[in-house]
């Protein structure tokens, strides 16, 4: 019987986002999604020929070498990132649509980042290399009629790394009894990782208007107000330990391009969102390392 569906090749798909994407949109699209071992993005020729072979309605860009919080950039970071983007358009014969996977980090996170439009784009450039390396897809983008480029701000859900990533990390401690531990207290836009399947759901289904949307709530929450939620939920009495005083460097985005455009998108209430993650570690907790 054939497949009547979109086909859709998704970079990145055993990662954290693409993990999600490919769990809340598997049904509705059919994904091709090669494991980095299946499929080396950083060879021209190998993706050349494989999306000749699949020949797949939209590509979503989701992978990246590096830009992991807590872990040193490698130095070939922007490289290959560069690598992968452009062989990914050199085979554009073999496709109609690209939805790249952006980041905040593109408008320059030397200083705050407040409610920022799309519009003020350009007007730092960033000086980290993942910063920089969305930076110059973005630029590139701007000449283009088939890219799509969304902009990630705090993304939270299953499958990201605990060790490094607040809500997650604190979600951990609580299940093993041991403080919430805050760097610096901070605001952020923060979206659940469904979510962002849902609004690449969005942009999959009709044509975008732009090019450019920050996907985010449209929430600013701090961490301090995020560790008494789940303290809350747990229903626990720990301690939240705070290392740093004063508020570090805002990153929140202002929606209201993509709202405006796509109105019936809801985000997920963030409370019912956090039990959901509770319910995701129990199970799981006896193989956390609480080193």
């Amino acid at each position: 019987m054939a497949d009547n569906r979109k086909k859709i090749f998704l970079s990145g798909g055993d990662g954290f986002i693409g993990r999600n994407i490919l769990e809340c949109l598997n049904e509705k699209y059919n994904f091709v999604s090669p494991s980095a071992k299946e499929l080396d993005l950083t060879n021209a020729q190998a993706v050349y020929d494989f999306l000749e072979k699949e020949k797949v309605d939209i590509v979503l860009h989701a992978a990246n070498v590096g830009g992991i919080k807590g872990e040193k950039e490698p130095p070939d970071a922007i490289s290959a990132n560069l690598k992968m983007f452009f062989n990914l358009l050199r085979a554009k014969p073999f496709y109609k649509k690209m939805i790249m996977f952006g980041s905040g980090a593109e408008y320059g996170k030397t200083r705050p980042i407040v409610k920022i439009k799309e519009d003020d784009f350009d007007k730092y450039i960033p000086e980290d290399q993942y910063g920089f390396y969305k930076y110059i897809c973005s630029k590139y983008a701007e000449k283009t009629d088939f890219i799509t480029h969304i902009r990630l701000f705090g993304v939270f859900g299953k499958y990201e790394q605990y060790e490094t990533r607040f809500i997650s990390n604190a979600i951990c401690r609580v299940l093993l009894d041991i403080p919430i531990a805050i760097n610096q207290n901070v605001f952020f836009d923060y979206i659940c990782a469904e979510d962002v399947a849902k609004a690449v759901d969005c942009l999959i289904e009709k044509k975008a208007k732009h090019k450019f949307y920050n996907i985010g709530s449209g929430r600013q929450i701090d961490l301090m107000a995020i560790a008494k939620k789940i303290l809350q939920i747990s229903g626990k009495n720990l301690e939240i330990l705070v290392e740093n005083s004063g508020l570090n460097n805002e990153y929140t985005c202002d929606v209201s391009r993509f709202l405006s455009e796509f109105p019936d998108f809801k985000c997920a209430d963030f409370e019912e969102s956090i039990k959901k993650m509770f319910d995701y570690y129990k199970p799981l907790i006896s193989q956390i390392n609480i080193k």
